[in-house]
């Protein structure tokens, strides 16, 4: 062979190893689909959980700032509620109800206390969503979609149980990972290497942008001021609140801070479900047989109560939350359980549920505030809501339902057997657990 063959040969195939390399890092057009299906075989199915976002924080359910214009644009042409319930009062436990149709002490994925009293806790862990139970996922699989779980927040993974039955799953180790333009590459990336063109898909997502850790306010916008990034981590804000450290003029300058970085927060949310419902649509899944269906898990308290943060109690702040379902079908005026995106989602179709939520101690949280260390639980109707805690008993007239539910609050709460050490690492890591 030609010494000039060789080198021919040699440039070529140094040619092709280029090619091959920069196609596989992406450089070669990243914004480009490897495909895009032509027909979503029966329909996409997506469901979205705008993790953290209280309903009455939202624009498109009244609220003076313009936090959620997309909302308000999907709402155009969508069933919209805002007087949805979340059945638990943080992500483990709403999530779990929406991908079982349990409420929590059926599905058991909650705080655990130890001992018969549930009044302040005496211990605390956490117990995973266990294999009993179908999940959201499990069913779809079942009718032949393809199954994708992109969370922006940590506790949606296999350590908790709650991504049983996705086919892949993506999700950070730490919130902050994954907000914004990094959770809609997340869905991208899912689209483009998860997904087949043969099977109708069923999309799961959760928006974590509302969640803390808060990010900066950038000046320029016209109705909330530039603000500085808020954690509660590395500070004493918490624990300033909750000692009473902070009074008078500085509590009042701290919570406008909380509002505006949470309300930003909002924003950026509604922001992110743009965006990645863009990406569905660049990847050719949304048709006119889509079904998309948004709520939330809970809310956040912004002093209400004397509280900040979320969990541990069932006020509105934290358990009042948006459902949304295009294409519209019709959904109850009363107050209702946000578990019902299960079947929105699957079916297309609501099945009522009372609007009942539930809420377990934290010991450590306790032992640092004050707070947080009462099981409470509620009951939402067209009459008004009559709320429970360990201590004080019922604040007004209880139903039977909701004195048979906080029985069984009682009898789940209470710790058996193994629980689950790798989900309580997990959730120290994501910061939920001291």
């Amino acid at each position: 062979m030609s010494r000039s063959l060789v080198r021919l040969l040699l440039v070529a195939g140094i040619a092709v190893g280029i090619v091959v390399l920069l196609w596989q890092r992406d450089v070669v057009d990243p914004l480009r689909p490897l495909y895009a299906v032509d027909a979503a075989p029966n329909g996409t199915r997506i469901l979205v959980v705008l993790d953290t976002v209280r309903a009455d924080h939202l624009s498109a359910c009244g609220y003076e700032r313009p936090t959620s214009p997309v909302l308000e644009s999907l709402a155009t042409e969508a069933a919209l509620t805002c007087s949805a319930i979340a059945p638990g009062s943080w992500t483990l436990p709403s999530h779990a109800s929406f991908f079982s149709n349990r409420d929590l002490p059926d599905h058991g994925a909650h705080s655990v206390v130890g001992g018969d009293e549930m009044g302040l806790a005496t211990a605390e862990t956490v117990r995973p969503l266990g294999p009993t139970l179908p999940t959201l996922a499990e069913r779809f699989g079942e009718r032949g979609y393809q199954t994708l779980s992109v969370s922006g927040n940590p506790v949606v993974s296999p350590d908790s149980g709650l991504t049983r039955g996705f086919d892949a799953v993506r999700h950070p180790e730490l919130f902050g990972e994954q907000f914004g333009a990094q959770q809609v590459e997340a869905v991208r990336d899912a689209l483009r290497y998860d997904t087949v063109d043969d099977q109708p898909l069923f999309l799961f997502v959760n928006i974590a942008d509302a969640h803390m850790p808060w990010w900066e306010v950038p000046s320029g916008l016209d109705w909330v001021p530039a603000r500085d990034a808020l954690s509660w981590s590395g500070n004493t804000f918490w624990a300033d609140f909750f000692s009473g450290a902070l009074a008078g003029d500085e509590k009042t300058a701290f919570l406008a801070h909380l509002t505006d970085v949470y309300d930003y927060g909002v924003y950026r949310s509604d922001e992110t479900l743009g965006q990645v419902l863009d990406v569905v649509r660049e990847y050719g899944w949304w048709t006119e047989d889509t079904r998309l269906v948004v709520t939330s898990d809970h809310g956040e308290f912004l002093g209400e109560h004397d509280l900040i943060d979320h969990g541990h109690y069932v006020y509105e702040e934290n358990t009042g939350v948006p459902v949304l379902v295009s294409p519209p079908v019709e959904l109850p005026e009363d107050p209702v359980s946000a578990r019902i995106v299960h079947d929105l989602v699957l079916e297309g179709s609501v099945t009522t549920a009372p609007a009942l939520s539930a809420a377990l101690p934290h010991t450590a949280r306790f032992e640092r505030s004050g707070a947080f260390g009462k099981t409470t639980a509620g009951e939402w109707t067209d009459d008004g809501r009559v709320l429970w805690d360990a201590d004080d008993g019922f604040d007004g007239e209880p139903s039977e339902t909701l004195e048979e539910y906080v029985l069984r609050v009682r009898a789940s709460g209470v710790a058996t057997g193994e629980l689950d050490p790798d989900l309580a690492e997990a959730l120290r890591a994501a910061g939920y657990m001291d």
